[in-house]
């Protein structure tokens, strides 16, 4: 049943507050900065404000009237940007498989474009739900309230806030409609570099957009070489490649296929003329060889001498009435040589056991750890770079310690109920404040007996030299300079999938602090002997 405008005015003002004149209840509220009465009576009721030359001297405002309007506004924000997001939704649920796809052939690519700067879709859209999720929540916790107590004041402080959040959400409009074109442009070198054999099992209208973005990829690739200089003019006039728009399955899409056969075969006379090009080239490279050939044979000369005058040296050794000494030199020599090849390889053993260790004091804690490796490693050797009580909490000492030096592994025990854990990262750290994307990270809890991996390969860990390690962008987990008295955080909701922080750390909520941190550089068993001198 609809209730009249009357009926909810008087049902509004029986919930609205009594006048400051205790007479009647406040159904006004001043907006007039040059109002006397500004201050001491924002609210007022009827008699007060017949009261025009003592109290308000302007045209009363309508406290129902200005709430519907501010309530108007956000709740139109809202639906615009929850409109947004289930459109956005419903797209990504029809190309979700294949944009994902892109992604990760885009990541795993050996190298971009210069002018091309890594995008994604995904983050975008996480973005925008993430946008969706805030406004829910300041609306519930900061907003409604004052709906429903009628404070108009407030409601106007907070318009700001509306309007910054409706110009974010326009930010993100164009993801309820993921056309052909917004994947081109977030993710065009990959089309190339990604094989059509991936896509088995694909919906039909992944396959389609797939077909006709090959296409203009192709088109485009075709468009370069024709421009090549001495390039035979037997290729027809491209034109620049239209936008490319979203069709239906088993719509335009359909004649792709021979698109691509045509340009593919035009793509074979381009190659024929790179052939032409090289046979070009080779007189030169024929001289070259030859000119490297002689300088060979000149190279085989000398070793020869040289090689004649070493025989003659050994003749006068063995001449000599002092080689027993120098025999005798040779096998002390030799001793000291096979005590030092040994001590390396019990410094080798010790390794495979993480022995020297602070944190984990048995054999059985660094198993757990060493297993947790074993998918990377066969026989992995590790090497401490770092110990806090050792070589200063800082991270600037950390950073002096553990940059460049590849894969490491790290392993920090909580002042909280002394739990231990950490992370791994195969690539090199630096202090160059930009984010890695390792597909072989993780974070590892020994009370746990778990290791977790992130659920997508993009900022898996930051590398700032005011920070110790720092994993996701969230963060999921890291450790402030000072590390022995500061405060760290570890949180939940991030890309590594962790449980509830205090069940890692000890601590309470997020926040934890440690008495020890250690970090030890990991190779593979053969990619250690060239630095067992260093230590």
């Amino acid at each position: 049943m609809m209730i009249s405008s009357t009926l909810q005015e008087r049902l509004q003002l029986e919930k609205m507050s009594i006048c400051s004149c205790q007479r009647e209840r406040a159904i006004y509220y001043c907006n007039e900065p040059s109002c006397p009465s500004k201050s001491t009576q924002p609210y007022y009721c009827d008699e007060c404000a017949e009261m025009v030359e003592e109290k308000h001297p302007h045209a009363p405002k309508k406290i129902v009237r200005e709430i519907s309007t501010y309530s108007q506004e956000w709740l139109t924000v809202k639906r615009a940007i929850s409109s947004n997001v289930k459109e956005a939704e419903q797209r990504f649920g029809e190309q979700g498989a294949l944009i994902r796809y892109l992604e990760r052939a885009l990541i795993s690519m050996p190298r971009f474009d210069g002018a091309f700067q890594f995008k994604s879709l995904l983050l975008e859209f996480d973005a925008l739900r993430n946008l969706h999720e805030r406004l829910e929540r300041y609306f519930s916790e900061d907003v409604e309230p004052f709906i429903i107590t009628f404070r108009v004041g407030e409601l106007l402080e907070l318009r700001g806030q509306c309007a910054e959040f409706a110009q974010e959400g326009a930010k993100y409009e164009y993801l309820s409609n993921v056309s052909d074109g917004t994947i081109w442009d977030f993710y065009h070198p990959a089309i190339e570099f990604a094989g059509s054999e991936a896509f088995v099992g694909f919906s039909q209208d992944n396959k389609d957009t797939y077909n006709r973005l090959k296409v203009r990829s192709l088109e485009e690739r075709l468009l370069k070489y024709s421009q090549l200089q001495g390039a035979p003019q037997v290729y027809p006039s491209l034109a620049a490649p239209q936008e490319l728009q979203h069709a239906t399955p088993g719509g335009e899409g359909a004649s792709d296929d021979t698109r691509i056969t045509k340009v593919e075969n035009q793509m074979k006379l381009l190659a024929n003329l790179q052939a032409n090009i090289e046979n070009g080239r080779a007189p030169i490279i024929k001289e070259m060889q030859e000119s490297i050939n002689k300088s060979k044979d000149e190279i085989e000369k000398e070793k020869k001498a040289l090689g004649n005058h070493e025989q003659m040296v050994y003749m006068l050794i063995q001449e000599n009435k002092e080689l027993k000494a120098v025999v005798q030199q040779m096998g002390e020599k030799l001793g000291n040589l096979l005590a030092i090849k040994e001590q390396k390889v019990r410094k080798r053993a010790l390794r495979f056991r993480l022995e020297g260790s602070k944190i984990l004091t048995n054999n059985e804690k660094a198993q757990f750890v060493i297993s947790a490796l074993k998918d990377l490693y066969n026989e992995p050797i590790f090497k401490l770079v770092y110990r806090a009580t050792k070589h200063g909490d800082s991270a600037q000492a950390y950073h002096k310690n553990c940059d460049n030096k590849g894969a490491l592994l790290y392993i920090v025990k909580s002042q909280n109920q002394g739990r231990v854990f950490g992370a791994y990262t195969s690539l090199s750290q630096d202090s160059l404040g930009q984010y890695k994307n390792d597909n072989k990270a993780f974070i590892w809890s020994l009370d746990l007996n778990r290791k977790f991996a992130p659920s997508q390969f993009v900022n898996t860990n930051l590398c700032n030299g005011s920070y110790g390690p720092y994993f996701g962008s969230t963060p999921d987990f890291y450790l402030a300079s000072n590390f022995l008295t500061s405060t760290h955080q570890m949180t939940q909701n991030g890309i590594y999938n962790l449980p509830l922080p205090m069940t890692v750390t000890g601590g309470v909520g997020n926040a934890f602090q440690i008495e020890e941190f250690e970090v030890y550089q990991v190779k593979a068993k053969g990619d250690d002997d060239a630095s067992d001198d260093d230590e």
